[in-house]
């Protein structure tokens, strides 16, 4: 195995911690100068330190290497994740402006990352700038994708004004005319059907939902939510 790989030394300690073996996870962590070359040691390093929850060595190991080499967009990430756990919301900020500006690789990233920090205040002004953040990733054609178009459409579906849900469904409609929804599009699309109590449509489109995605249970968790919600008891026990 490579020393210089990330994944064997983070496999290696999360297992160590799996077994509660915390004090030999370190060992491995404080040998790593010895074993790893200078180049790969802030990634490895700072991977390791953030498994162990020390987020602050983690920073420090992710800083070390970005000042080494200023346009590591994978440092740059990782340091932006190290933040965000710490809650250094300011410096994570600072982190994908810097991110954003040189529209390397990880721009698209940072602008997702960026506007998922945003919605989650419910400001509306926040919000807007979410959706801002979000079309700017869209391809030559002017339409978002993937992940994007997700968080765009999930983002305004949470909103508590109807207008925005209403933006969203008539999107997800727009969608729907052109292909066939994705699992994630049909998991908004039934949670706008609860809000605007179409319940039944609601409930059908989230069982097909689970039928297709059947390993995550985020999908089950919010569905015996609502079951309960319209007091169908019986209904969310099975589901337990």
């Amino acid at each position: 195995v490579d020393p210089n790989v990330p994944q064997g030394w983070t496999r290696m300690v999360a297992l160590l911690l799996q077994e509660d073996r915390a004090d030999d996870a370190k060992s491995v962590v404080a040998q790593l100068p010895n074993e790893v070359s200078s180049e790969s040691l802030p990634l490895i390093q700072g991977q390791c330190q953030a498994l162990l929850g020390d987020y602050g060595e983690a920073v420090k190991a992710y800083e070390a290497g970005i000042q080494a080499d200023p346009e590591n967009d994978v440092l740059l990430r990782n340091l932006v994740l190290a933040y965000q756990a710490s809650g250094q919301n300011e410096k994570m900020v600072q982190s994908l402006d810097k991110i954003m500006a040189s529209n390397g690789t990880s721009a698209n990233w940072a602008r997702r990352t960026k506007a998922s920090m945003l919605a989650a205040t419910s400001v509306y002004k926040d919000f807007l700038q979410s959706l801002e953040l979000l079309e700017q990733n869209a391809d030559e054609s002017g339409n978002l994708t993937g992940e994007d178009l997700v968080l765009w459409l999930r983002f305004s579906a949470q909103r508590p004004e109807a207008l925005s849900r209403e933006r969203a469904a008539t999107r997800l409609n727009e969608i729907r005319q052109q292909r066939r929804l994705s699992v994630p599009e049909r998991a908004i699309l039934a949670s706008l059907h609860k809000q605007n109590g179409r319940w039944e449509d609601a409930k059908a489109t989230m069982l097909d939902v689970m039928a297709n995605a059947p390993n995550d249970s985020g999908y089950a968790t919010t569905f015996v939510q609502w079951l309960i919600e319209e007091d169908e008891l019986a209904d969310a026990t099975a589901w337990l």
